[in-house]
């Protein structure tokens, strides 16, 4: 329970009710709406060109060396 303690959950803005009735997402400290509009608009052009691109959940480019959850191929993945 620890790690929740002090950590943030952004969370979909008109989801935070379901977030803070699961028994798992209800541990964080604090649960935040944001608008995830945007990231839905990570450019294609790299991928097509064959050069692909990561991108972090705010939807911001980042290199092969981030740690964490990225968009990549359109599909989130956990990069360790």
């Amino acid at each position: 329970m620890k790690k929740y303690h002090k950590s943030f959950l952004f969370v979909p803005i008109g989801s935070k009710d379901e977030y803070m009735n699961h028994n798992l997402w209800k541990k964080f400290f604090r649960i935040e709406e944001f608008n995830t509009e945007g990231i839905g608009e990570v450019p294609v052009g790299h991928v097509a060109q064959g050069k692909q691109q990561r991108y972090n959940i705010m939807g911001q480019p980042v290199g092969k060396d981030y740690h964490g959850v990225v968009i990549e191929n359109g599909r989130k993945i956990l990069v360790k």
